[in-house]
């Protein structure tokens, strides 16, 4: 994954374009996007090194140790046990980015969720991106500013990106070639699910009806990108 997959599951769990680059710009001041960061000066340990002792039991304080880690930099210890109990309850380790973001996700929907009904229907980046900082990640100084920037920043880059229609001709034929599963079985060449799921998680944003955003190309997404072209591309 990276920030546009990110991005895209943000997207797709229902979070506005500027909802999900509020909450990246978060992530990037705290973690800049290194799911396995452990918190500079917390630690001795490098990353690679904490991340491994966790997930191999050898460290058995990361609960209680207060030291913020991964995208979010969690740091209190109900908010790391429970990402350490989601992480252990599929499988996958604490410093898996895709996990983290399903569990950012989770949290916010349990536990914060007049946060995230607002990130799922605002068009405000600023605010936004100060309640994502006083709000969830509640730092010891809250540099809104420097978070705002970063949103702004992935906004522009991140809210305009789709595929031309050459390259979902390109995905459609691989489609045909290999089953796609957009979580284990990614397509062959430069293009993958993930391409799709940004895709869909575009034309979600303009309000085109497609279904799921689930990294497929069927005849709907087909429609609406087509709907979409018609709509703001020039012929």
């Amino acid at each position: 994954m990276g920030k546009k997959e990110i991005y895209s599951r943000l997207i797709g769990a229902g979070m506005t374009p500027q909802g999900a680059c509020a909450m990246l710009g978060n992530m990037q001041a705290e973690s800049a996007l290194r799911a396995t960061n452990a918190q500079d000066g917390m630690t001795s340990m490098s990353d690679a090194a904490y991340t491994k002792a966790v997930d191999h039991g050898t460290y058995q304080n990361f609960v209680n140790d207060a030291v913020g880690y991964g995208l979010c930099q969690w740091t209190f210890h109900t908010r790391k046990k429970a990402l350490l109990d989601y992480a252990e309850s599929i499988g996958w380790s604490i410093g898996d980015e895709q996990m983290q973001t399903e569990f950012c996700i989770k949290e916010l929907k349990s536990d914060y969720l007049p946060l995230w009904n607002y990130l799922c229907k605002t068009d405000d980046l600023y605010t936004a991106t100060a309640r994502v900082c006083t709000e969830y990640e509640r730092p010891a100084v809250n540099n809104i500013a420097a978070r705002y920037s970063f949103a702004q920043q992935l906004f522009a880059e991140l809210s305009t990106t789709a595929p031309t229609a050459e390259e979902l001709d390109e995905i459609e034929e691989l489609n045909k070639e290999t089953p796609a599963n957009p979580e284990t079985n990614p397509l062959k060449g430069k293009l993958t699910n993930e391409t799709v799921y940004i895709l869909q998680a575009l034309l979600k944003t303009y309000g085109y009806d497609f279904g799921a955003v689930d990294g497929l190309i069927g005849d709907k997404t087909k429609a609406a990108l087509k709907a979409f072209t018609a709509d703001f591309c020039e012929v």
